[in-house]
């Protein structure tokens, strides 16, 4: 995805072996290559979205399963011009993907 005409690309790290609850990445391109630009505390993520609503870009994870239950919280990040910060929790169960849409 792309914020003020530089990209970004989010990694949904699911798990580690038994593993569950790990950090997922943010990265930012540097003009050579994708560099980490953040890491976020995630459990069993499966996926990222990016939005953008009334020129605010957001970006949100789907929380699948923790090791032991799949009814989480998972989480809307805002842009805030350096980073992703938390915005909202929205409650899953065993969340696979979003989809953002307009009618």
């Amino acid at each position: 995805f792309v914020i003020d005409g530089t990209h970004f690309l989010a990694v949904a790290n699911h798990r580690n072996g038994s593993i569950f609850t790990l950090n997922s990445v943010v990265f930012k391109w540097d003009g050579t290559g994708f560099v980490s630009l953040q890491s976020i505390p995630t459990k069993g993520a499966f996926g990222w979205k990016h939005f953008v609503i009334d020129d605010m870009h957001y970006l949100v994870v789907a929380n699948r399963f923790d090791g032991s239950k799949d009814s989480l919280e998972s989480e809307v990040f805002k842009w805030d011009g350096t980073q992703f910060v938390s915005f909202q929790l929205i409650a899953t169960k065993g969340a696979h993907d979003w989809e953002h849409f307009v009618i």
